[in-house]
């Protein structure tokens, strides 16, 4: 049986060593997903922008228009590499 420690902590320590451990699981996860494939990759919406040279309004547009095809992952919106470069081409 694992052996259970009691610490003491505030709840603003708790929820910043909660927020830390989502963070770093977060960050791995979208390093994994990016790792399959360099056309797999995820992009921000800021990177999208930077590579389609195009303003966070412009993207946007895209985007509720059908343009581009979006993920989301919570509350954070991504865009793969290959969908953009293909809706690029077309």
């Amino acid at each position: 049986m694992s052996e259970v420690k009691i610490i003491q902590t505030t709840p603003l320590e708790l929820s910043s060593m909660i927020s830390e451990s989502v963070k770093t699981e977060l960050e791995k996860f979208k390093k994994e997903l990016s790792k399959s494939n360099s056309d797999e990759i995820l992009l921000t919406r800021e990177e999208t922008c930077e590579l389609l040279s195009i303003n966070l309004s412009t993207l946007w547009s895209y985007t509720k228009k059908g343009k581009l095809p979006s993920k989301k992952i919570g509350n954070r919106v991504y865009y793969l590499k290959s969908e953009v470069l293909e809706a690029l081409n077309s």
